[in-house]
């Protein structure tokens, strides 16, 4: 979600859950904005079209700048 809003500082955590929660209701992952060429040397997986998804969990992760750091698990059906 990243490449659609942003550095948002200390509202990351919350908009990253949301796009996650929206992600799994819909079964679609987001493609990445502006992604139009790979880089063959960057081992990175990045999507360049939204992609359906059938495994309905995921982990939201966020780190603070002073190294906090928090995890969430997610579970659908």
């Amino acid at each position: 979600a990243k490449s659609y809003f942003g550095n948002l500082g200390p509202a990351t955590g919350a908009v990253e859950l949301a796009a996650t929660l929206i992600a799994l209701k819909q079964r679609t992952l987001p493609a990445t904005l502006n992604y139009q060429t790979p880089d063959p040397e960057c081992p990175v997986n990045v999507l360049a079209v939204n992609s359906p998804i059938e495994n309905l969990n995921a982990m939201v992760i966020n780190q603070s700048l002073t190294g906090q750091i928090a995890s969430l698990l997610i579970t659908g059906n």
